[in-house]
């Protein structure tokens, strides 16, 4: 029974670590496509810029407009250093645990707050591309945006797993601990 429980301890651990790399890989994948998705736009974001500081020949209203365009743009971005910081905290704290013991509680309730995060983000992209509808007019756009959210359904999706499969893993493994513990307190007595 020992040798089972160690092995299991080891599987769980290698999975935990696992977890661990897979959460900070996504975090910067999510980093990566908003930033492709900033470079795609990038006139419409320095025509946007240069409107707001330049005001030529726009109207006021539209100068506002893209105004608050840039300071959402803005709030984006640091949204998405918040989410990669998580992923980068959630991932080390894991490997650091599977590889050097230290456990810490913190990481384990950000992963499984994000985890359900995520599953609500992926209940809304179902909704979303339930509710897709095509007009010949714009074909090539909604073809498009229906690939991002597709594409943007399966990241969150693969966050949801990586983040619960690490929340279990490392639960997995300090029972499993505590259960070797308690064997090796019994056999010494």
């Amino acid at each position: 029974v020992g040798m089972y429980l160690q092995r299991e301890r080891r599987r769980s651990l290698n999975s935990l670590s696992l977890c661990g790399t897979g959460a900070i890989g996504l975090g910067l994948w999510s980093v990566i496509k908003t930033i492709m998705t900033f470079f795609a736009n990038r006139n419409y974001i320095a025509e946007m810029i240069s409107d707001i500081y330049t005001n030529s020949g726009v109207s006021k209203e539209e100068v506002s407009l893209k105004a608050v365009a840039f300071i959402t743009y803005l709030l984006i971005l640091a949204f998405l250093v918040l989410v990669f910081s998580i992923h980068l905290y959630v991932g080390k704290c894991a490997n650091a645990e599977a590889k050097k013991g230290k456990k810490r509680y913190l990481y384990l309730i950000i992963a499984l707050l994000a985890g359900f995060l995520y599953m609500y983000s992926c209940y809304l992209g179902i909704l979303s591309i339930r509710d897709l509808t095509f007009n010949e007019a714009t074909l090539t756009d909604d073809i498009n945006n229906s690939i991002d959210q597709i594409a943007e359904f399966l990241l969150d999706l693969s966050s949801a797993g990586v983040l619960l499969a690490l929340f279990f893993s490392a639960i997995r493994s300090r029972i499993l601990s505590n259960m070797i513990s308690k064997q090796e307190a019994a056999h010494e007595h």
